[in-house]
This record gives structure tokens, C-alpha cells and sequence, in this order.
């Protein structure tokens, strides 16, 4: 409606302004607004703005509105900037289409005195948010350096040893404007050191108003002459300053003008490197966080051929580095709970994605002896800081989890997918895609993180990752306590994000990774073919379809060029190897989606499947008596071998039979829980040799109920699933349910195959 409004109001002026008497019109209307009433008139702003910005687009009516100029900066003087009243945010900016057009002159001649008497007579009210919307307004070419200077500094200053917190916030908030607007490199130069000055003479006691100086001065654009002028005078602070958030705002102030010595030739003074070993071996965890933090972020932002003062600085650090990193991993835990736990992850990340590639001479001998990479992916005899999850889940902010990701990121080429840490690094890197305390800026980093470390190693990294994926949903299956999956407080509501992270297209350059980064085409079809299953899993919920299309993968060309493969995935995890009924359910799930995609080659195959497993051939020789076997508890005989009257042999019937042996069950597992007597050397080789036999027995009615799930699953979730071309699989279905069901498999599958049938004809009736 806002828009809709000020959209309406702008067309009615432009067409009231193409008339022939615009002049009269303009003057008019612009006098009446600016004439001083006998009560405020601020809302006058809000036409007078739009009557401005239209004639400042339009060539004569701008030549008109020349003439007014004197009277608007009087009305905004006398009713803005004068307010004894909070002016509403909408009404101080509601002239900025005519500030857009000011010049230098009217600036310092029209506004800058005006401000300077709000700033002296009623600071409250110009710094809530009215002079920074009013320096954000003027034009680019208008250079504040001097007004700042001469002007506007010493009242900022003056105004941050005020009580009132809104003040004090508004100065840095109105310096920070004015200082981007500043062209001067000289006069920049001095305003630092009206900065710097009372900070190292410590005329500032408030940590409060220490913070603030600090954040004025890393509001200045740093310059050569202030990368060595800011961090010698902040030297002396650092190793002091008793505050934990003035040391914070004061050591961030300090690296970020220093980076610009360190990008280019300069010379760093000892006064400085000494303060930075200082704070690296600083006895206080906040203090040391933050500086490996700062030092870290400084070092990750400079890419390419090192300056030589920067090869020169890390060479003095490094040790220094290493050394932190040595103690960390010893102890972890102390570390985790303190915050410090960062500083580790720092140097992994620093030392082995920037430094290590810079090959010198010096840093790389140091970095060979510490073994970084196995130091961060050991299990033995401990499980390493960085794939740990009682450590890594006790991380809190952004910056602790930033530099997490970029750690794991930098380890990616030293893992291996057949040892143990494998799993631990891709839940490590799950956990940060996936837990509640991780923010969506930070998850979004390391699913691009998680992206990238796959361009580079794309087999490995696929294999691992989809490992990690099933072990983290076997975690939640069985709610396991002690897991990285418990400890995100997610369940795997965020596991599709890293399965989309490592679909990507052969060209994955379009999906916004670093320029050139190519995948072959055969290893993105073998990822999809190894997503299919786990993405058809209940608790991961990802269209395979959808992913294949991301991945610029026709998923039914796929289907049928890797037919043989996608059927063996399917066998595999409802085999032996399958038990989980969740995943037996998502790779019969997943065969209705394949037979749906490429009916003439996946379906012949699928209905192969079912009739292998549904041949009444597998009942052979299995009764009533190899079923109770199965069911038996693994460890109890179900025969009693010791029994005087021998075992009972149980006749054909149905629910008959299965109500008999459900009773004789019950009274030999009661027979069971009494008074154990001490079996003789024959009684107890007896019994285990029974054990075994039923153990034989047990195993292969187990691989035959597997089939059996497999085979009666396939039909149902052919028929509740995708649709399917049901002509080519319908009649050998019931024609096998039939067969199978009247050789005795009920007894082992219950009613499934029941219900298989019934779904069938519910199909057919639909249909």
C-alpha cells in the first residue's frame, strides 16, 4: 500500500508538472510546506520530499525548484534537525531525494552548522537514528574528511561520555557513516589520532567508552600510513586492557589495520609482532580466543602469492601455532568449555588450506614434524578434538563453528574411506549442516564447504559422506544417546542438505563454486546410483527424481544405463545386510521409483526379483518346527534335548498349530526361568550341539524370511508407490503371491503376503 501510494503520488505530480504553468504550481506548493507554522510541520516532509525528487528528474522543473533550495534547507534546519521531539524514521528520511542532489557547498553552508548546534543542544534526539540517514543520503562525490574533522569530531567524542546508551550508539553509528564518506587519506590520518591519542594516554576509564573508541577506529578505512600508526599505538593496550570486551573491540581494531602492512611490503615494527605473541600465549581463554580468531580470519582472507612481510610474519607465529595446537589436542576438554577449543581449529585451518600451499621454507619443515592432519583424524588412543562430537557439539557461536567447518574442510585429502575416521569426519561435518545451535549463515557455509571438499575428491568424498548419512539415520533408528546425531537436537530433518551439497552437475561451476571446477560425468551417475536407496529413506525424505534433475541427470536414461547396478543396490540393503526396517523399506520404495522411470528395463528385472524370492522351491524342507527354531531366541533351544519324553512333533494345521506352539513356548521358557541344575559333561555337549544344529537352522529360516519381506515388499510398494506400467508386473504378481502363500510362507510372513494381495485387487478396482 506504501508503495502503491508514493508510486500514485509521483505520477499525478509528473503530470501536473508537464502543464504550462508547472512554475506557479512548484513554487506554490513548495512554499506552503516549508512556510513556518505555529506548530511543527514536519510531516510536510514527506510531500515536500516527493515534489523534490520528481523535479530533480526532470530538466525544467529542477530550474524551478533551484530557486526554493534556500527554503527547503531552512524547513529541514528549523522543523528536522532542530526537533525537540524524536522525528519518526520515515520523516527524517523523507528528504533524501533531495539531499542525493546537494553539493559541498550547500552541505557545510545549509546543514553542517545545524548540526553541529543539535549535536551541542539536543544530541538525543539528532543521534536516534536522524543523522545517519541524512549523511547516508548526500551524494558520493561529496568529501567529508574535513567537516568530520574540523566539525563533527570532538562533539562524536563528547558525546560517548554521555550516560544515555542511545547517544552514545548514535555517535558511532553517525561517525561510522561519515568515515565511509571520506576521501582524504591525510585527513583521515588525523582523525585516527584524535582517536588514538586519548586511548593510549588513558584518558578513557570506561571499558564501555573504550569499546566504542575501538569500533570508531576500525570504521576507518585503513591506509598504509594508519597500518603501521594504529597497531603501534594500540601495542601497548592490548597486553593491558583488563576488559574482555574492550579487549575484543581493541585487538579486532588492531589486525584489521595491520592487515594492510601485511599485504603489502611494509615493515612491521617488534613493538607490534611482541604484542601479537603475547596475546597468542595469553594466559586468559577469552583474550587468546579472540586473538587466534582475529589473527585467523586476517591470515584466511589473503589469497594467492604471499607478500614477503606476510611469509615473514607467520614464520614468527608459527611456532607459536603449532605449539597451541599441540596443547589443545593433549586436553581437549578444558579447551571446549572455555571457548579456546577455536584456537585449534584455527591453526588446522589456517596451516593446512593457506600457509602449507605458500611452500616455505621455514613454515613447511615445522608443519611435516607436527603431522597436523594425523594429529586431527586420530582415534587412537583417543578420538582427535576435530571428529569428537562431546567436543564439537559444546561449540556456541558463529565464529567457533566458521572455523569447525573450514578444519574439516582442510583435512578432506587426508581421508581415508576404510578407517575408522571416515565416519567420524562426515558426522563431524553432518553435525554442522544439521544442529540446532548451528545458524543458517553457518549451515549454509558448510553444506558450500562440504561442496567444495567433494569437487576436489569426488569419489572418495561421496563414499564417505553417504556412510556418514546411514550411520547418523542408524543413530537416530535406534536413538542412540551417545551420538553426534543426538547431540544436534535435529533427528535428520537437515540430512537432505548435505545430500543436495554433493548432487551437483558435471559443470559445477553453475552452482556458484569456484570457476572452472569440473566433475566427470560417470562419477555424478555412480554418486546418484549410491543416493538412491538413502534418499528414498523415511527419515531423509529426498526426491530422487528431483536430485537427478539437479544434477542435469535424466533420472530414466540413468535407470536404464545402470539397471544392473540399481537392482544390486536394492538386493544389498534388503539383504542380510538390511535388517533395519527402515531401510529395507527405502530400497523397496525405491525400486517403484525406478520401475516408474524406466518401465522396459527396470521392470522386467524387478519382477525377476520377486519371483527369485517368492519361488516356493525356498520352503523346501522348512515345517512348523523350523519355524518355532526361528523363532526361538538365539542361545535357547527350542528342542529339549534333556526332555525324558523327547521333543514333540508338531502336525500341519493352522492357527491350531500356532496356538500349540506358542504354549509349548511359554512352558519350556518357564521351565527355563527355575532352578538351573548343574548339567554333566554328556547333558551339557548334548544341549550345544543342539544349540548349533538350531543355529544352522535359525540362519537359513532368517535369509528365507528376508526374501520372502523382500519379494511380497516389492509388489506392495509397486502397487501403493509410483505409478507403474502394471500390465507387465500385475499378473506374474498374483500369480506368485499365490503360489508362495499356498506353499506355507505364511508362516513365516504373517500376513504380509495377505496384504500384498489385498492391495493387488484394490489396485485393480482403482484402475
Amino acid at each position: 500500500m506504501k508503495e502503491q501510494t508514493l508510486r500514485v503520488t509521483r505520477r499525478g505530480l509528473r503530470a501536473t508538472y508537464k502543464c504550462n504553468d508547472f512554475e506557479k504550481i512548484i513554487l506554490t506548493m513548495v512554499g506552503q510546506l516549508t512556510t513556518k507554522g505555529t506548530t511543527p510541520t514536519q510531516k510536510n516532509a514527506l510531500l515536500l520530499g516527493i515534489i523534490c525528487g520528481v523535479c530533480a528528474r526532470l530538466p525544467k522543473p529542477r530550474e524551478v525548484l533551484e530557486r526554493s533550495k534556500k527554503d527547503i534547507y531552512a524547513f529541514y534546519a528549523r522543523e528536522i534537525l532542530g526537533s525537540r521531539t524524536l522525528v519518526p524514521n520515515h520523516v527524517a528520511d523523507a528528504l533524501r531525494d533531495f539531499l542525493s542532489f546537494a553539493t559541498a557547498e550547500e552541505f557545510e553552508s545549509e546543514v553542517l552548522p545545524s548540526l553541529e548546534k543539535g549535536l551541542l543542544r539536543s544530541p538525543e534526539i539528532l543521534l536516534n537514528d536522524l543523522m545517519s540517514p541524512l549523511l547516508r543520503s548526500l551524494p558520493s562525490n561529496i568529501d567529508l574528511s574535513r567537516p568530520l574533522l574540523e566539525k563533527l569530531l570532538k562533539q562524536f567524542l563528547s558525546c560517548l561520555k554521555s550516560t544515555n546508551p542511545s547517544i552514545r550508539t548514535g555517535a558511532v553509528s553517525a561517525f561510522k557513516v561519515a568515515v565511509s564518506g571520506s576521501r582524504d587519506a591525510a585527513t583521515l590520518e588525523k582523525i585516527a589520532v584524535e582517536i588514538l591519542n586519548p586511548l593510549k594516554s588513558g584518558k578513557v576509564t570506561s571499558a564501555d567508552q573504550r569499546v566504542l573508541y575501538a569500533q570508531m577506529l576500525d570504521s576507518i578505512p585503513s591506509s598504509n600510513a594508519l597500518s603501521n600508526l594504529v597497531p603501534i599505538g594500540l601495542s601497548s593496550l592490548v597486553s593491558k586492557e583488563p576488559n574482555e570486551a574492550a579487549m575484543a573491540a581493541i585487538i579486532s581494531t588492531f589486525v584489521h589495520h595491520l592487515l594492510t602492512g601485511l599485504r603489502g611490503d611494509m615493515t612491521i615494527e617488534k613493538s607490534v609482532t611482541d604484542a601479537i605473541s603475547k596475546g597468542l600465549t595469553d594466559k586468559r581463554p577469552a583474550v587468546r580466543r579472540t586473538w587466534f580468531i582475529k589473527i585467523g580470519d586476517m591470515v584466511w582472507d589473503i589469497f594467492g602469492e604471499p607478500s614477503s612481510t606476510l611469509r615473514q610474519f607467520c614464520q614468527g607465529i608459527a611456532g607459536k601455532l603449532l605449539d597451541t595446537l599441540s596443547e589443545i589436542s593433549a586436553n581437549p576438554m578444558p579447551p571446549a568449555q572455555n571457548g579456546l577449543i577455536v584456537a585449534a581449529f584455527v591453526v588446522v585451518a589456517v596451516v593446512l588450506d593457506r600457509v602449507s600451499l605458500w611452500n616455505d621454507p621455514k613454515i613447511v619443515p615445522l608443519v611435516k614434524t607436527a603431522d597436523i592432519a594425523e594429529i586431527c583424524l586420530s582415534t587412537t588412543p583417543k578420538v582427535s578434538f576435530l571428529i569428537n562430537f562431546k567436543i564439537y557439539s559444546k561449540l556456541s557461536t558463529d565464529d567457533d563453528h566458521r572455523w569447525a567447518i573450514r578444519a574439516l574442510a582442510a583435512t578432506a585429502g587426508y581421508v581415508i574411506y576404510e578407517k575408522r575416521h571416515a565416519d567420524l569426519w562426515a558426522s563431524a561435518f553432518l553435525y554442522l549442516i544439521s544442529a540446532a545451535s548451528v545458524g543458517p549463515k553457518c549451515r549454509k557455509e558448510a553444506c558450500a564447504a562440504l561442496a567444495a571438499v567433494y569437487i576436489k575428491h569426488p569419489e572418495a568424498i561421496g563414499k564417505i559422506v553417504l556412510s556418514g548419512i546411514w550411520q547418523w539415520v542408524g543413530s537416530v533408528e535406534r536413538n542412540d544417546k551417545e551420538s553426534a546425531a543426538a547431540a544436534a537436537k535435529t533427528g535428520t530433518s537437515h540430512l537432505k542438505n548435505a545430500i543436495y551439497a554433493i548432487a551437483l552437475p558435471n559443470k559445477a561451476a553453475s552452482e556458484g563454486l569456484e570457476a572452472g571446477a569440473v566433475l566427470e560425468e560417470e562419477a555424478v551417475k555412480n554418486l546418484l546410483v549410491n543416493l538412491t536407496v538413502v534418499s528414498h529413506h523415511e527419515l531423509v525424505g529426498v526426491d530422487w527424481i528431483g536430485l537427478c534433475q539437479k544434477a542435469g541427470v535424466d533420472p530414466g536414461q540413468l535407470s536404464t544405463e545402470k539397471a544392473t547396478r540399481l537392482i544390486n543396490e536394492i538386493r544389498m540393503y534388503t539383504g542380510l545386510s538390511g535388517r533395519s526396517k527402515y531401510k529395507r523399506d527405502a530400497a523397496l520404495r525405491s525400486a517403484a521409483t525406478l520401475a516408474f522411470v524406466s518401465p522396459e528395463i527396470i521392470t522386467p528385472l524387478i519382477v525377476k526379483l520377486f519371483e527369485s524370492d517368492l519361488n516356493p522351491t525356498l520352503l523346501k524342507g522348512i515345517g512348523p518346527t523350523e519355524v518355532s527354531i526361528w523363532r526361538t531366541p538365539a542361545g535357547v533351544p527350542f528342542i529339549d534335548v534333556l526332555a525324558k519324553s523327547g521333543p514333540k512333533v508338531m502336525e500341519k494345521s493352522k492357527d491350531a498349530e500356532t496356538l500349540k506352539w506358542e504354549a509349548e513356548l511359554r512352558e519350556q521358557l518357564a521351565k527355563k526361568k527355575g532352578a538351573e541344575r548343574k548339567l554333566t559333561v554328556d547333558e551339557k555337549a548334548r544341549v550345544e550341539d543342539q544349540l548349533a544344529k538350531e543355529a544352522i537352522i535359525r540362519n537359513q529360516v532368517a535369509e528365507i524370511e528376508l526374501r520372502l519381506s523382500r519379494g511380497v515388499g516389492i509388489i506392495q510398494y509397486l502397487a501403493e508407490g509410483a505409478p507403474t506400467a502394471v500390465e507387465m508386473w500385475m499378473y506374474k504378481a498374483v500369480k506368485t503371491l499365490l503360489r508362495i502363500l499356498g506353499a506355507g510362507a505364511g508362516m513365516i510372513v504373517q500376513d504380509k503376503g495377505i496384504k500384498a494381495f489385498l492391495v493387488r485387487f484394490a489396485l485393480l478396482e482403482f484402475q
